[in-house]
């Protein structure tokens, strides 16, 4: 892999729009971390590989490792069901059939038939738990419910336990007094920082570095429990709901127990995307040589970055990264403004 300069660095984010950026990946054992950019374009200081973003929806699979690891230990069980352990959700949600069929593998695996945050009080069953994929935050707040009831601890002090244990000593649920990288619209004009008093969040508010990330993604592949659960496939997508995707594409993107898996020409690839306002992100694992990537970008034009970098690691990911522009919109708010040519030369690892 070639080396990625801090002025090619510099070059890439001034073109797709980006006020700051922490890159941390692994290729052949070799890890490396760089960082460019400011962490707030209304108050100016530099990002480096020691400043904290937020990692939105990577934060799922890092909280599934974490079930996972309880699991390991016995003191976990994927299968009972959440209502067995503890009162979860609404009383409205409560009184739904489905309410009592609900358990940690169908959390995990993104069939819970419960849907993602949409505001609503009232948040019901839009499945029967099991039945299909239906990608949900509000399932991983069910989850932590019954496993702060049972362990007798919160998420937080769970998790510091799991990241001291494997190494990443920088990272938290809570929002933290370090500096904290803000989040930017598609213009630069800053979002509004999360609450201090924020909760913790399972399914979307760690904060972390990308070097820490990068320990989080290693362990994950050299835990052999953790390996053989996480990245076991377990829920298919079903192509009626992507009718403006080739069947082809869709079905090469299942989940495991915790993060998506695209298989394509006898590759195995690991993978979760995170978006925060204003924050976005994105890592990938080749599960056959254990080389990985993780991006974080304080601005909604991350994905003029990500697939670019992420295919530098693991190589080609057209399909997903297909997908997720339809399924979630993941796509920049403004375009790079250089050819494409010239972006992909500057953007090189």
């Amino acid at each position: 892999m070639k080396s990625y300069t801090f002025s090619a660095l510099q070059q890439m984010i001034k073109y797709a729009h980006i006020p700051g950026i922490s890159i941390s990946w692994c290729r052949q054992g070799i890890v490396k971390s760089i960082a460019a950019g400011v962490i707030d374009t209304s108050k100016p200081h530099s990002v480096d590989t020691t400043t904290l973003f937020q990692a939105a929806s990577l934060s799922k699979p890092v909280s599934a490792a974490i079930v996972l690891n309880l699991f390991k230990q016995k003191c976990w069980d994927l299968d009972q069901p959440l209502c067995e352990i503890s009162d979860y959700g609404t009383a409205e949600i409560r009184k739904n059939p489905y309410y009592k069929k609900l358990t940690t593998r169908m959390v995990l695996a993104q069939c819970s038939g419960v849907p993602n945050y949409c505001g609503d009080a009232n948040i019901n069953f839009i499945a029967e738990p099991g039945a299909g994929f239906t990608y949900s935050g509000i399932a991983f707040d069910f989850l932590k419910e019954a496993i702060e009831k049972k362990i007798g601890k919160e998420w937080e002090t769970i998790s510091q336990e799991f990241f001291q244990a494997i190494g990443m000593h920088h990272s938290t649920f809570l929002q933290s007094s370090s500096i904290v990288a803000r989040g930017h619209d598609g213009y630069g004009q800053p979002e509004t920082l999360p609450p201090a008093n924020l909760p913790a969040i399972p399914a979307g508010s760690l904060l972390t570095t990308g070097s820490d990330y990068i320990v989080f993604l290693r362990h994950c592949v050299s835990d052999e429990f953790l390996s053989e659960n996480l990245f076991k496939a377990h829920t298919a997508l079903n192509p009626e709901n992507f009718s403006k995707l080739s069947v082809d594409h869709v079905n090469k993107i299942k989940w495991g127990l915790g993060i998506g898996l695209f298989e394509h020409q006898g590759r195995k690839i690991a993978f979760h995307w995170g978006t925060n306002p204003g924050s976005y992100a994105f890592a990938a694992i080749d599960l056959d040589g254990g080389d990985c990537i993780a991006s974080f970008v304080n601005s909604v034009n991350g994905p003029n970055v990500f697939k670019k970098l992420t295919e530098l690691v693991v190589g080609d990911m057209s399909p997903v990264f297909d997908w997720l522009s339809h399924y979630c919109f993941f796509n920049a708010t403004v375009q790079p403004t250089v050819p494409e040519t010239t972006f992909r030369n500057t953007a090189k690892l």
